[in-house]
């Protein structure tokens, strides 16, 4: 491997990771089932990069579904460091045990769990705060592949209320059900950090995909950003930090191969007209699908180029209200974060499942360089566009019950996220202060 090349911008690194299983039996995803047995490590990997002013700005990816605002707060008082300097992500794996209590009791959330986590990652934190940086070049590639799709499709469907009581008429309306016609985003981004020897220290990659197709249902596992893991770590190094930012996943899920349709309820949702289906998948078309993955990540990663990117500065801040009403989700408010190496990339993260569909509403001008990601720590929820909410379906309502809210989006939903984003994002580019 080449060494870095000193003609580039160069950042001080320090890069981390541990494993944060948890000993089965354990509820797990929003529903809480029962988890019996570990289908790979969970883990929560860290990059400490210090920023313009020499003051660390740290990256923090958790294997698990949500993570809120207290963890935040938690993982930076365990180290001794500003919450606004910390950008915190789950990876939305739907097969790790819930380190959130803001969502409904079904999740069987164990706050000795998450307790425990924090310690443990905010002493990870704490060391790499503490220990000696590695100078190290930068590398950024992207590799376009199309092996994720929309999961809202309109049209049609059985109204299958009125059916159960003997009444057949159709109703249009959103279901979830793969539309190989929604919008999509089929770009897998990496960035890497080399020392000066041209070994690599961390990565971080990103892919549009709800991490929730792994067809072992009894298992304990991080899905596919695991897989992932795996096998970047087989080609860079054991010890390498590999963070994965989840992007615009809210609504793309992976396109598995096909496999055909196992149980009478399934076959016939498949068979029939105006039924709603997912893909079928089984273990094996499941782990092709991620070898797929897989081998776009360990393109990206090993054809990257160099990119001359500045100390980073980053930004805290947060949104008018996106969501009012009378029960426990009232007035739901964006954190975001956004962390500028210059004008040459800007990661930029809202708390909440941010959609695909957002790509064709924030300003294009606003988005340049820019690499967008929901699922930063906040208040769990999704964030629809106004046609998405017009349209209906999960993202849009079906999702307030099982996330504990009740109310509605405000009418002004794209024009206040559009506000808070520009603010942050301006503000990381102009040098001005961070603030919550």
């Amino acid at each position: 491997m080449a060494a870095a090349d000193p003609s580039h911008g160069t950042q001080r690194v320090a890069a981390g990771s541990i494993d944060i299983s948890p000993q089965p039996p354990i509820a797990v995803g929003v529903v809480g089932r029962r988890a019996t047995h570990l289908d790979g490590a969970l883990e929560a990997n860290v990059i400490l990069v210090d920023g313009h002013d020499g003051q660390p700005v740290v990256l923090v990816q958790i294997d698990t579904l949500f993570v809120d605002a207290h963890s935040t707060q938690s993982l930076a008082r365990y180290a001794g460091m500003d919450p606004g300097r910390m950008v915190l992500l789950a990876s939305h794996t739907h097969s790790a045990p819930m380190l959130t209590d803001q969502l409904c009791p079904t999740a069987q959330y164990a706050p000795e769990r998450r307790a425990a986590v924090e310690v443990r990652i905010g002493e990870l934190i704490s060391q790499l705060v503490n220990a000696q940086r590695r100078q190290c070049a930068t590398r950024f590639g992207t590799v376009e592949t199309p092996v994720n799709i929309n999961r809202r499709s309109v049209g049609y469907f059985m109204d299958l209320r009125a059916a159960r009581k003997g009444s057949l008429r159709l109703r249009r309306r959103c279901v979830m059900q793969p539309d190989p016609y929604g919008p999509v985003d089929r770009l897998l981004r990496a960035l890497r950090f080399d020392d000066e020897s041209g070994h690599p220290v961390a990565v971080i990659w990103g892919f549009a995909a709800h991490p929730s197709r792994q067809p072992d249902r009894l298992s304990v596992s991080p899905d596919f950003p695991g897989r992932v893991r795996e096998r970047l770590r087989a080609r860079l190094g054991s010890h390498v930090a590999v963070l994965y930012v989840p992007g615009l996943a809210g609504s793309t899920v992976p396109l598995v191969p096909f496999a055909f349709p196992r149980g009478v309820g399934a076959l016939l949702r498949w068979m029939l007209p105006f039924l709603p289906y997912s893909h079928a998948f089984t273990t094996q078309s499941f782990s092709a699908w991620c070898n797929q993955l897989s081998s776009a990540a360990e393109q990206a990663v090993t054809s990257s180029r160099p990119v001359a990117l500045a100390p980073p500065r980053i930004v805290s801040g947060r949104s008018k209200k996106i969501f009012v009403g009378p029960g426990t989700g009232a007035g739901v408010e964006l954190e975001l974060r956004s962390v500028a190496f210059g004008p040459e990339l800007v990661l930029a993260a809202t708390s909440g499942e941010m959609l695909v569909e957002w790509l064709d509403v924030i300003p294009k001008r606003l988005l340049e360089n820019v690499w967008l990601t929901g699922y930063l720590a906040g208040r769990p929820t999704y964030l629809p566009t106004a046609a998405v909410i017009a349209e209906g379906g999960y993202e849009a309502e079906g999702f307030l019950a099982p996330f504990g809210m009740s109310g509605a989006f405000v009418p002004d939903i794209e024009a206040t996220v559009i506000a808070a984003l520009s603010e942050v994002i301006g503000d990381s580019m102009s040098g001005s202060p961070s603030g919550d």
